[in-house]
């Protein structure tokens, strides 16, 4: 396991290095964050876990399997000052994730069926809190929703994954509907009571209905929580011990899309990868972006390079050589321009009549297909920094 230890840094120093190629994780309670910290790894450039303090909340940037993480605690329940669906809006204003995963621990329905370490998947979340309440009659008004279907669907599909528990029985993954509501329950009646009204409900927790409710159409999410009780009066037995169990338990599961080289493709997010551009690298192309005058507009700049950047294999790390490529070439002539494109045998070389920003755009949408970045970034310096030799960090990516 990982080293609990987070090195402060400024917030827009560590949101520049990974962008928004990233998922959010979110903890509710101090035993989820201290487990969910030692599975998180040092990214792989600095060899460094990050903390940052912004706003009102801290958020903890990380690697976890094959991606980029950042983690932030809310207090329990969804709608008080610190809980989730104020924790979650923040980030997503502040960090812009496109997956937030909710990693925890919730109480479980059926004992005989069920046991602590199981993990529960959130296929639906029903807010049991919204009611009608009668003269005569309550009618509850909570209506499901559905969590990511691609995320739900790989655990619907991990029939081989077992965790093993301290009592030499195998945990295993349980995806339906989890019930969500403000009350910490522990009291059997109350649990029965609320499964009478929905029987396909496999677990609960305090968090889920302010998760779905907070990410709405802004980002995908699911809900992987390990079973510590039962909310039959004895949540107070064994409690650390349990929590333990569960939330480890859900850990591991969690790694089952955190392993997964494509889970999280359609959504846009990738993985990082182990070839980084290094520190001596970086001060190299800062100096070399010096060096030259930069015309190009800042939305031309922009688009191209997230062009390069959505769907290949330009990860975060090169996001800074990126800009310095797109804004050395944006800064030549249309004839220096039309010489590279006819060397590297692009579609572009001859054309005609069309506008010179477009063509730009399409010169690197072709380079990005081709995988020619690096042979762009040899024609591009010898002409801004000709006799001086640079290095090029697109080489042996």
């Amino acid at each position: 396991m990982s080293s609990n230890k987070f090195t402060e840094a400024p917030f827009d120093l560590i949101k520049k290095k990974v962008g928004q190629n990233l998922i959010l994780l979110v903890t509710a309670t101090t035993t989820e964050t201290n487990h969910l910290h030692q599975h998180l790894s040092p990214f792989k450039d600095s060899s460094e876990k990050y903390v940052i303090y912004k706003d009102e909340h801290t958020y903890y940037f990380a690697t976890m399997g094959k991606y980029n993480i950042v983690h932030v605690q809310s207090s329990m329940g969804a709608i008080a000052r610190d809980a989730i669906m104020v924790t979650i809006k923040d980030a997503l204003n502040v960090i812009s994730p496109k997956v937030v995963i909710m990693i925890g621990i919730a109480f479980g329905t059926d004992i005989k069926k069920q046991k602590v370490g199981d993990v529960l998947v959130s296929e639906n979340v029903i807010p049991y809190e919204p009611a009608r309440i009668g003269e005569n009659e309550i009618i509850n008004r909570g209506t499901p929703t559905p969590a990511n279907a691609s995320l739900v669907n790989r655990f619907k599909n991990s029939n081989s994954w077992s965790y093993p528990l301290p009592n030499g029985k195998n945990g295993k993954i349980l995806v339906g509907n989890i019930l969500s509501g403000e009350k910490l329950i522990d009291d059997v009646a109350f649990r029965d009571n609320l499964l009478k009204i929905y029987p396909t409900a496999i677990g609960g927790d305090m968090e889920g209905a302010g998760l779905a409710s907070a990410c709405g159409a802004n980002a995908s999410w699911i809900l992987i929580k390990g079973i510590c009780d039962f909310a039959d009066g004895k949540k107070k037995v064994n409690k650390f011990k349990k929590q333990a169990i569960a939330m480890e338990a859900a850990i591991e599961a969690s790694k089952i899309l955190f392993n997964s080289i494509s889970i999280f493709d359609g959504l846009e997010v990738y993985p990082f990868t182990e070839t980084r551009t290094s520190v001596v690298d970086l001060h190299s192309i800062t100096k070399l972006q010096e060096s030259f005058k930069i015309q190009a507009p800042p939305t031309l700049v922009n688009e191209i390079v997230e062009g390069l950047i959505v769907n290949s294999i330009i990860d975060n790390t090169m996001l800074k050589p990126t800009q310095t490529l797109v804004k050395a070439f944006l800064s030549l002539t249309e004839v220096d321009k039309n010489g590279i494109a006819r060397r590297l045998q692009l579609n572009t070389a001859g054309s005609l009549g069309i506008p010179e920003y477009i063509k730009d755009k399409l010169l690197f949408t072709e380079i990005k297909e081709k995988n020619l970045t690096a042979e762009l970034w040899d024609e591009v310096f010898q002409l801004v920094t000709p006799g001086n030799a640079s290095i090029n960090p697109f080489k042996n990516k």
